[in-house]
């Protein structure tokens, strides 16, 4: 590495900039990470070190080699154990944060950052006591772990226990009509929960394991098959991360009922016929030509009888060469919810829209883990969250007509607070998805509203 040539380093460095900057400016809550999206900005770091070994300058090393940049730098560790900190506790605060409220608590992270590394991670470093005696900064360090080790232990035991499927009903202790049901109000404590709170952010559909969700960069359909894998029966479910989510209750239904349940997701893109746009606030365009090709699956020789879907509402739209703002976007996705699905009523397929899941104020799996005792601490307003998830889904379904609108928020907040667990089941994976185990313990409510397509009357009718 030492000889590489000026070009060749040049490039390396650049390159490895170019691939940090663009997953810092991409990847948002629907990236899966940890996973092969880790990569680029793994590879990336390790493209710019490898240029800093050759003997040759790069722009890049002319650039980290500043002194502001070997500033920052000598405060990296610091920074890395302050900025996540200060980010959760202005989340719990404020709620989600914009890119621009993120960027002046990171900023304001410098602060604690410089203190700590001139009070007590520089004191250390160059102690005589520790330097001149080698055994005494060894045991140091052993001790130190040793702490960290059994403080560990002494938080994971104090988790409630995770509890067995018997003993996690979910949705299944609700009513029929759930509205109002004192089964689903908050509560402090619960006998134990499911999943495990340290694994509720990995508590995703099979899709996702399955590699079925398609990522922000593909355009392909990739489909996987769940239900009744023989049965020539075939319901699509269609739509973005939040369509995704209900992939645990069809699958339930389907093998009920004797339906194959082929799913068509991708993560950030409802199924529309608009151009959205990327959280860099440029054309996704991935996401346009991944509806194309669903639009032609499910309107083809091989279309499904029946298309659930459903979808997030948080979506910007390209259009003109400019995007769009928050009111005339949300028009405009009423429009390509409504022209996508018109497309498969004119095929002959009928279509079911469940409308989207409420959408909180913070994560209350990390409320979770925090207040395991006192759950009631995690629980959010009701109508806040209902409001946040936007309406734009019920506009396009009104204007099309004929089409049935399943709305199942009762089912999640039953109350005026939405509860983190119902049942001993976590219900949020993060703020606005549902843990895998809480949508499996939906399929008896989503069941009730779906059963004259599933009994195959309504296509009868």
């Amino acid at each position: 590495l030492e000889r590489l040539p000026a070009g060749v380093a040049g490039a390396l460095a650049g390159g490895g900039l170019a691939a940090v900057g663009w997953a810092a400016l991409t990847y948002d809550a629907t990236t899966a990470f940890p996973g092969t999206a880790a990569l680029v900005p793994v590879l990336g770091t390790a493209a710019v070190i490898a240029a800093g070994v050759a003997t040759v300058a790069t722009w890049p090393g002319r650039l980290l080699g500043t002194a502001p940049m070997r500033w920052v730098g000598g405060l990296s560790y610091s920074l890395y154990l302050w900025h996540w900190p200060l980010l959760m506790a202005a989340s719990a605060v404020w709620g989600a944060l914009s890119p621009a409220q993120g960027t002046l608590v990171v900023a304001a992270a410098f602060v604690p950052s410089w203190l700590t590394h001139r009070l007590v991670e520089a004191p250390i470093h160059h102690a005589r006591a520790l330097a001149v005696r080698p055994r005494r900064a060894f045991a140091v360090g052993v001790a130190a772990t040793a702490t960290a080790l059994l403080a560990a232990l002494v938080t994971v035991r104090a988790v409630p226990e995770y509890a067995t499927a018997d003993a996690a009903p979910g949705a299944a202790v609700l009513a029929p009509d759930p509205a109002g049901d004192p089964d689903g109000a908050p509560v402090d404590q619960v006998p134990a929960l499911t999943p495990d709170p340290l694994e509720v952010p990995e508590d995703n559909p099979d899709i996702y394991p399955d590699g079925c969700q398609q990522n922000a960069e593909d355009a392909d359909l990739a489909s996987c098959a769940y239900g009744d894998l023989d049965s020539d029966r075939v319901i699509a479910l269609a739509g973005d991360s939040h369509a995704a989510q209900w992939q645990p209750a069809l699958d339930v239904l389907g093998e009920r009922y004797g339906w194959r349940i082929e799913t068509y997701t991708k993560s950030s893109c409802g199924f529309f016929s608009v151009q959205t746009t990327t959280a860099a606030g440029v054309p996704y365009t991935s996401c346009r030509e991944w509806n194309e090709a669903l639009l032609d699956r499910l309107t083809g020789p091989d279309r499904p009888e029946l298309v659930v879907t459903s979808g997030s509402n948080a979506y910007r739209v390209w259009e003109d060469g400019r995007e769009l703002g928050d009111d005339a976007s949300a028009d405009r996705l009423a429009d390509g919810l409504r022209e996508s699905w018109a497309a498969v009523r004119e095929a002959g397929v009928e279509l079911v829209v469940l409308e989207n899941t409420p959408w909180l104020a913070q994560d209350p799996a990390e409320c979770v883990s925090a207040h395991p005792d006192q759950l009631t601490e995690c629980a959010q307003p009701r109508a806040d969250a209902v409001e946040k998830a936007g309406d734009e889904q019920l506009v396009a379904a009104r204007e099309l007509g004929g089409v049935d609108v399943v709305d199942l928020s009762r089912a999640i907040c039953p109350t005026d607070e939405c509860p983190a667990v119902i049942g001993n089941v976590v219900v949020w994976r993060d703020d606005h998805h549902l843990t895998a185990t809480y949508a499996r313990s939906l399929a008896s409510h989503l069941e009730a509203q779906l059963r004259p397509y599933l009994a195959g009357r309504r296509s009868a009718a």
